[in-house]
């Protein structure tokens, strides 16, 4: 066939119709290198976006997994120390102190506690260490928790709220019953922010990517931008803290309202408390290896379209050069 072309080629007469020629045939040694190079292009980028997807997405879900099995120890440690047989039974009898004593050094025993409570089946409490007496005896049942509690009498985490020490905190709840169920108090095992911080923050995703809690209000439990001092943060408004809160997991590139960028982030609910995690990073630092593949690429398929271009401007610079010696050889 090329000899053909060649023999073809050699007949022309018009020097424009010649060029031409060449220069498809160049353009039939070079195309295959460009087609080659986009379909190896289009395969790579899309195996490092669903790297990129499947990666976040598995964060999110073990996050709330170790969130979940964090919360779980908590309630189990208020189970246990709400069904001691003493304990109730001092309870029973109206003898908050001596009950209390049996669980008041908790906190020391457990550093992760900020604070332990006795309350009343109404909402009244009436002990705590550490000692806040100026509270004892206040009625908290307007406060979330004592809602979560007393909705079933089951074990309850609440939402995010400022602590006596003006702190940010979130309370376990556990009911303290009787062997045939009647509710005689509540246990509250108090924790800072701060300590359900350090439960995420060794976990990172990306150049600039990062975890991230909410309670069930969408208020932010957890998140290395904002301080566990400050106030407390509303990221309900954000549309995927909204998909969270409703049970949905997932992951997508959405523009962030509150931090002013877009935003590639999974998403995943922790079963059975109604938080969740969301793990997000900026999108120009999430596809920073596509980029940098596609840059490799280029230059890799860049320096082969000029290897083939300039062995094709070659082949036809001897041809041309071969077939203006046999014409000169057939003029002598």
């Amino acid at each position: 066939m090329f000899r053909n072309f060649v023999e073809t080629l050699r007949h022309q007469k018009n020097p424009l119709t010649k060029v031409f020629a060449c220069a498809v045939a160049v353009g039939f040694v070079v195309l295959p290198i460009l087609i080659i190079g986009f379909l190896d292009y289009q395969r790579m980028d899309a195996g490092y976006e669903s790297l990129a997807f499947s990666r976040r997405e598995t964060v999110a879900h073990l996050t709330a997994e170790l969130v979940k099995e964090k919360i779980d120890h908590l309630i189990n440690l208020g189970v246990s120390l709400a069904t001691r047989v003493q304990f109730r039974k001092f309870i029973h009898e109206g003898k908050w102190n001596d009950a209390f004593k049996i669980i008041a050094n908790t906190p020391k025993d457990f550093p992760a506690l900020e604070r332990v409570s006795l309350i009343s089946p109404a909402g009244v409490l009436m002990a705590s260490s550490p000692d806040i007496s100026d509270l004892i005896g206040r009625n908290f049942s307007e406060r979330d928790w004592y809602g979560g509690v007393s909705q079933q009498w089951k074990p309850y985490i609440s939402e995010v709220f400022r602590g006596a020490t003006n702190q940010n905190s979130v309370v376990i709840s556990v009911p303290i019953l009787s062997d045939d169920d009647k509710v005689l108090g509540i246990l509250n095992l108090q924790i800072l922010t701060e300590t359900v911080l350090k439960w995420i923050e060794g976990i990172t995703i990306g150049a600039e990517g990062f975890v991230y809690l909410v309670d069930q209000k969408g208020h932010l439990v957890a998140h290395p931008k904002f301080s566990p001092k400050g106030d407390v943060v509303d990221f309900s408004s954000v549309p995927l803290v909204q998909k969270v809160l409703n049970g949905e997991g997932g992951i997508e590139v959405q523009y962030n309202e509150i931090e002013r960028e877009e935003r590639l982030a999974a998403y995943e609910p922790i079963s059975g408390y109604g938080w969740g995690v969301v793990v997000t990073e900026p999108v120009k630092t999430a596809f920073i290896y596509q980029e940098e593949h596609a840059r490799f690429l280029l230059k890799i398929y860049s320096i082969l379209f000029i290897i083939n271009l300039l062995l094709g401007l070659f082949t036809f610079s001897v041809f041309f050069a071969l077939n203006k010696e046999l014409k000169e050889k057939k003029h002598e």
